[in-house]
């Protein structure tokens, strides 16, 4: 069995036959191919999954992707060389697929806007305490970051159909 926080499969392992081996790509050279020894041959039965997964635009789902954004933001605010100082523009680029509103809506729980004759952004609000990394890392798990992503690329495929 082999089992980890999001899913548990069962294994069963089979006689290797003699002379058996695993043709490998290089990952540089595509054109390159190695030879390895196959130790063991192992068989995996269907996945169980061990955390619920929800439908695309569920609360659930879009609790995690808020809360994935805003932890996205307090580390961008706490960066050193930033300042404090954050662009719209960067966030846009790392969540392309959220809406203006929805990144602004993030923004004004922590930062105040600004424009100024070098361009706009958003400074971290004075009021606001950065949070440790303990608790940005315990907002979003890196399951639930999977999850998200299975969800999204998922929805995706069926989309593209």
């Amino acid at each position: 069995m082999m089992e980890n926080t999001l899913y548990m499969v069962p294994l069963r392992e089979h006689k290797r036959p003699e002379g058996m081996f695993l043709l490998v790509r290089d990952t540089v050279d595509k054109k390159k191919f190695h030879l390895r020894p196959c130790r063991s041959v192992f068989a995996a039965g269907q996945e169980q999954m061990l955390k619920e997964i929800h439908t695309p635009n569920s609360r659930a789902t879009t609790t995690i992707v808020k809360n994935r954004l805003q932890v996205y933001i307090y580390r961008m605010f706490g960066k050193k060389k930033t300042r404090g100082i954050v662009k719209h523009a960067d966030i846009d680029l790392a969540f392309p697929g959220h809406s203006d509103s929805s990144i602004r809506k993030c923004l004004k729980d922590c930062g105040s806007f600004r424009r100024k004759k070098d361009g706009v952004f958003w400074t971290l609000k004075p009021s606001v305490q950065l949070p440790a990394e303990e608790e940005l890392r315990g907002m979003v798990s890196p399951e639930d970051v999977c999850i998200v992503e299975s969800i999204m690329a998922g929805l995706q495929r069926l989309q593209d159909d």
